[in-house]
């Protein structure tokens, strides 16, 4: 199998999984706490894949502009992806004191 095969075939599976799995998911979180705030860390986690696989691929294919569209949108997810994880370990480290 080529390799480019390979990474568009995971990159379609992480983004199934995203838009099945996941987004419902926190449809689902943010309807029973009747507030969207508080976004999973696995919606977090499966879009950062789903941004690299994309990325890898475009990089893999030798297609310029998928591989700087979807590499911007794996910086700006794992910026989000840092920012909930330090929000949510400040807010647990000033609940312990």
């Amino acid at each position: 199998m080529e390799a480019p095969l390979i990474i568009g075939s995971l990159a379609f599976i992480t983004t199934a999984v995203n838009l099945l799995l996941d987004f419902p998911a926190q449809t689902l979180a943010s309807l029973r706490n009747r507030v969207p705030a508080g976004l999973l860390v696995g919606l977090k986690l499966s879009t950062l894949a789903m941004y690299g696989c994309w990325a890898a691929y475009g990089w893999a294919r030798g297609d310029v502009l998928m591989l700087y569209g979807q590499g911007l949108a794996l910086i700006s997810s794992m910026l989000l992806l840092g920012q909930l994880v330090w929000i949510r370990t400040r807010k647990a480290s000033l609940e312990r004191t």
